[in-house]
């Protein structure tokens, strides 16, 4: 029998809701933003001092639970959606974009 590490720390729902969010955000974003979105996760999980072996068994814990996501009503779901990397990610795609074009001219000229 597997151990319900949900229980074993406490997690709040708020908590849980917004963890349950963050995963689900995981499955649709990119390297970057799932990095982003990870440190998210560790920031909300810091204050149960989730030990790192029990880390991961949380997180999948947390990703099958039957959560409902749907309540608008809880404050963190602005911060995460902001945080997810898509402005930095805006930069990048324009600074390669911009590199690209420079190494074309560059190669088109000589």
């Amino acid at each position: 029998m597997q151990e319900n590490y949900i229980e074993k720390y406490d997690i709040s729902d708020i908590d849980l809701w917004t963890l349950k969010h963050i995963e689900n955000l995981k499955l649709e974003s990119s390297y970057m933003q799932k990095q982003k979105l990870k440190k998210k996760s560790l920031g909300v999980l810091k204050k149960y001092h989730v030990t790192f072996l029990d880390l991961g068994l949380l997180i999948n814990q947390i990703r099958d639970a039957d959560i409902d996501i749907s309540n608008k009503n809880i404050p963190n779901l602005d911060s995460i959606t902001n945080e997810s990397g898509h402005d930095y990610f805006t930069v990048y795609y324009i600074i390669c974009g911009a590199i690209i074009a420079v190494s074309l001219y560059v190669i088109f000229t000589t």
